[in-house]
């Protein structure tokens, strides 16, 4: 999966509940165009860098085993390849 993440990070609502949380996300947008923060993407925090847009190929796994996802916040993330990184 591709994703482009933004230059910046925003906070992380906690999915079904509309529950801001304290933990600053990733604004990631995925190749349908639909925007959204995820909590984390493993192996990305190193390579992140505030004032930077990203283009990022990841690994999604399916938080819940067997049932469908409905969106990009059903899933757990790995990084597998940075394929652009440009300043904003």
């Amino acid at each position: 999966m591709i994703l482009k993440v933004a230059a910046y990070r925003d906070y992380y609502v906690a999915p079904g509940h509309d529950i801001t949380t304290d933990i600053l996300g990733y604004v990631v947008t995925d190749e349908s165009n639909k925007t959204y923060v995820i909590e984390t993407i493993k192996g990305f925090e190193d390579e992140y860098e505030e004032g930077y847009e990203f283009v990022i190929k990841v690994k999604a796994v399916n938080k819940n085993q067997g049932e469908p996802v409905q969106d990009l916040l059903g899933y757990y993330y790995y990084l597998l390849e940075v394929l652009s990184k440009e300043k904003v």
